[in-house]
């Protein structure tokens, strides 16, 4: 069972699932997630991965997702 999902961003392909790049644990039951720290005029890239009641993080993120705000 997941009980969360944790939320990784950097500004460059591949993102790593490192603490440094780590901006979020959301519940498991959320479906979207929105990053109201983005700034306007940067290319960010999002992974997430699930943690499962044992506290086990995925050994694999999800697919990469990429935005840019204008």
């Amino acid at each position: 069972m997941i009980i969360r999902y944790n939320i990784y961003r950097s500004t460059a392909p591949h993102v790593q699932c490192t603490a440094k790049n780590k901006i979020a644990s959301v519940d498991g039951s959320v479906t979207s997630y929105t990053d109201s720290d983005a700034k306007p005029g940067i290319r960010y890239y999002y992974v997430a991965t699930a943690v499962a009641a044992n506290n086990k993080e995925s050994d694999h993120p999800s697919n990469e997702a990429s935005e840019e705000i204008k």
